[in-house]
């Protein structure tokens, strides 16, 4: 299965090393592996997910094997469009070279007393992260409607309270979701994964929000365990963690209040 994208993996691979950003047509694709992309790839911003696990993912699979992950991609169902970043490049949205500067201000979270609402909010605030958890529907549905936990739920109202910019679902396996993007169910977790993996997932994820988001400017609000937040947060000048360091019922107690 994997040889479909076989050319697709050739193509990137005979890139010049000067090429650190490569972008193609979803047709442009389609003529190098002689077949048509899925539906999926038309419709579905996760088919083009950089993911940790590829045994499944043969497209994810051809591109990493040539040293580059997707940067951004616009999918319609005619033109779509994917750009390729050559791994270690610097994204052409952020610089996210180096890691945490510590001159710069950062805002550990807020005390539990202070749970904010859209009333009280910043204008600059409005980037909402949510992890995904274990449970979980059994048939492909959108990713907001995946996660059935009653944490998660209780997550998913207070984001969508705060009237945000953007929300954000951090997945495992798929990377950073739109709450409308259309997945099937998967058994993964950062918790079981090794130091390098959960290190690039975050790489990943980082380009993924530099494509939509301004790193430098934007404020980030985690309600996502710390290994879904541990390798972001040294690369985002605002963020907040407003139920760090609380149990789980803490959190629901807190998602209740």
């Amino acid at each position: 299965m994997g040889a479909k994208y076989q050319a697709l993996e050739d193509f990137l691979k005979s890139r010049p090393a000067s090429d650190a950003h490569v972008t193609l047509s979803f047709q442009d694709i389609e003529k190098l592996t002689g077949q048509a992309l899925p539906s999926s790839a038309y419709q579905h911003r996760a088919w083009w997910s950089n993911q940790a696990d590829l045994s499944n993912r043969p497209q994810a699979r051809a591109w990493r094997n040539a040293g580059f992950t997707v940067e951004s991609v616009r999918t319609s169902d005619t033109e779509g469009r994917v750009s390729f970043s050559r791994q270690g490049a610097i994204p052409r949205s952020a610089s996210l070279a180096g890691g945490p500067d510590a001159s710069r201000p950062k805002t550990s979270g807020l005390p539990v007393a202070e749970k904010r609402t859209a009333a009280d909010r910043a204008p600059e605030e409005g980037i909402v992260l949510l992890s995904c958890v274990k449970s979980k529907r059994n048939y492909p549905c959108i990713a907001g409607e995946m996660y059935t936990s009653p944490l998660f739920q209780k997550m998913m109202a207070y984001a969508r309270s705060l009237d945000p910019k953007r929300i954000f679902i951090l997945s495992a396996k798929y990377g950073l979701l739109n709450p409308d993007d259309m997945i099937e169910p998967y058994e993964q977790t950062l918790k079981t994964m090794k130091l390098d993996e959960r290190q690039r997932w975050a790489g990943d994820v980082l380009l993924e929000l530099a494509r939509c988001c301004d790193l430098e400017s934007d404020r980030f609000i985690f309600l996502a365990g710390l290994p879904y937040r541990e390798n972001l947060v040294p690369h985002l000048k605002h963020y907040e963690v407003p139920m760090e360091g609380l149990s789980f019922g803490r959190q629901l107690q807190w998602l209740d209040g």
